[in-house]
């Protein structure tokens, strides 16, 4: 008996654009908040946020492991954890202390959903993308 080809038949091309779409979309990698070098600052960090730990001189707070590991998913986590310290943030950069949104992919391609920018443009965080051998 011979069975159809598996990868041809109605509704295949769909199918995989769907698949290719939601892979783009939900790249996996990790994301942390980090204050540079925060100085005499640092105190003060600490005392707010208790989740920063020190990375060398730098101040990091890394994202939960979350269902599927998705960007997109680390970046509005983040957005929704410092939505109301937005004033905090921006006095600390008013004083002098820089801080980056890092984002870091196994792989050579990311792509975001436009809203997971907001949480660099509203409290004015640099943002490095980094990509690692996957």
């Amino acid at each position: 008996m011979n069975r159809p080809n598996a990868r041809s038949g109605p509704g295949r091309a769909g199918n995989s654009f769907r698949n290719l779409n939601h892979m783009i979309h939900n790249k996996q990698g990790d994301v942390e908040i980090r204050i540079l070098s925060p100085g005499s600052k640092a105190d003060a960090v600490l005392s707010h946020f208790p989740e920063f730990i020190y990375d060398g001189a730098d101040l990091v707070f890394k994202a939960p492991p979350l269902q599927g590991n998705v960007v997109d998913d680390k970046l509005n986590w983040f957005q929704m954890m410092l939505k109301n310290e937005r004033k905090f943030l921006l006095k600390l950069q008013a004083d002098g202390v820089q801080m980056a949104v890092r984002i870091t992919i196994k792989g050579r391609s990311l792509n975001l959903k436009p809203e997971t920018l907001l949480l660099a443009h509203q409290l004015h965080f640099q943002t490095e993308i980094r990509f690692v051998p996957g």
